[in-house]
């Protein structure tokens, strides 16, 4: 399944500005492709929207659990807000709506 997770915060808590989050994330972003391995996500893209402090993730998953558990032990929670939506392609989503009595 594929899961797009938003990341968002502050410009006070942006890691470009705060030195204490840019050391966890210093120390973190190492761990972060064992850690989505050991819950069996495989990270498809990350996009930086630097301007709006934004982050996207785009990530291959089992579940929305494993993508949840996989962003707090990263620590992304600890400075972000997300919102971690699944995501379907086209035929995905027609297929889904043909099943839909009308």
């Amino acid at each position: 399944m594929i899961f797009v997770a938003i990341c968002q915060h502050l410009p006070r808590d942006c890691p470009a500005s705060n030195r204490e989050l840019l050391e966890l994330l210093t120390d973190t972003s190492p761990k972060i492709p064992d850690i989505e391995k050991r819950h069996g996500i495989k990270n498809l893209g990350t996009y930086v929207l630097h301007s709006s402090h934004r982050q996207i993730l785009v990530l291959d998953a089992p579940s929305h659990e494993a993508v949840e558990a996989a962003l707090i032990e990263s620590n992304v929670l600890t400075w972000n807000t997300v919102e971690i939506c699944r995501s379907f392609n086209d035929e995905e989503v027609f297929s889904a709506t043909m099943e839909v009595p009308i």
